[in-house]
């Protein structure tokens, strides 16, 4: 399905940011699945009247972005509404390899991890319960290319700080990723 591309553009109306977030265009919907984290974001206050008279505000499309990774990966999100909003929020005319992410996780004693999943959200919790050490940033990316062979690349890289499988003894930080991944990428989170 083709969606309209908001990546390139500076701003986005809220009723078309809602529309992205529901696929629906009643109102009533579109009021109702707005959270207290995107008034916030978007300082919209909810008192009589506060629809008819932001509807058609313009949002900065980072602000718009910022405020989807706070649903994306929500258990309940339909693919569909996740694909129209990465496609419309984030690709634009990227289109990724696959449905796989590239991700990076950082722990609470500053250990890195580099892997692909579906889901890298749920993964980092999962790998929390199961270690017992907080994950305190997650950051993923979309690829051009095959996520396992950027993984492979990034792990290739780093390899000199590797304590086990895909675990590394030192803080890596976004942007030496982004400087690293060898084909066209768009940072989800």
């Amino acid at each position: 399905m083709k969606y309209h591309d908001y990546s390139k553009q500076e701003t986005i109306t809220l009723d078309q940011y809602l529309y992205l977030k529901t696929l629906s265009i009643s109102e009533p919907k579109l009021q109702a699945n707005i959270s207290e984290y995107e008034l916030k974001l978007f300082s919209i206050t909810r008192k009589k009247g506060w629809w008819k008279k932001n509807k058609k505000k313009e949002i900065d499309v980072e602000i718009a972005r910022k405020a989807a990774r706070s649903f994306i990966n929500k258990r309940g999100i339909s693919k569909q509404v996740k694909e129209a909003t990465l496609n419309s929020l984030f690709y634009g005319e990227f289109s990724p390899h696959d449905d796989k992410f590239v991700y990076l996780l950082i722990n609470e004693n500053g250990h890195s991890k580099i892997g692909v999943s579906k889901d890298p959200v749920s993964r980092a919790k999962g790998l929390q319960n199961g270690s017992g050490y907080d994950i305190h940033e997650i950051y993923y990316w979309a690829v051009k290319d095959s996520a396992f062979r950027i993984e492979s690349h990034l792990h290739k890289n780093f390899k000199e700080d590797r304590i086990n499988g895909e675990w590394f003894a030192s803080r890596i930080e976004p942007d030496e990723i982004e400087d690293i991944i060898p084909c066209e990428f768009v940072c989800i989170q």
